[in-house]
């Protein structure tokens, strides 16, 4: 099994992301999505959903103060982001992602 950063996968609007835990994942093939800690709540509702329904479970998200974009995902080669919450752009770039071979974890 993987690592986990900790119980949780998405910190909301004014907590403190492990940015070293988030570090530490994208090596295990995870997807990290930031997003501008101001967005509205129906827009955060939008990437919470996201982030904790997919089914993999290897997506964690979390507010980045300062991020001049609505959203942006990262895994260990690429990034997308995104000037409004487009979770369909978010949701693609992760199918992606978990499609190619370089994303599954070292057993």
């Amino acid at each position: 099994m993987g690592s986990r950063i900790s119980a949780k996968d998405f910190f909301e609007p004014g907590e403190a992301v492990p940015a070293t835990s988030f570090g530490h994942v994208i090596g295990d093939g995870y997807v990290i999505v930031n997003y501008r800690p101001d967005l509205t709540a129906e827009q955060v509702a939008q990437v919470r959903a996201f982030v904790t329904d997919y089914v993999s479970g290897r997506v964690v998200g979390g507010p980045a103060p300062g991020q001049s974009e609505a959203v942006k995902a990262v895994h260990a080669y690429r990034t997308v982001a995104c000037d409004t919450v487009d979770i369909d752009a978010v949701r693609q770039f992760t199918r992606d992602w978990f499609a190619d071979p370089r994303s599954k974890p070292i057993e």
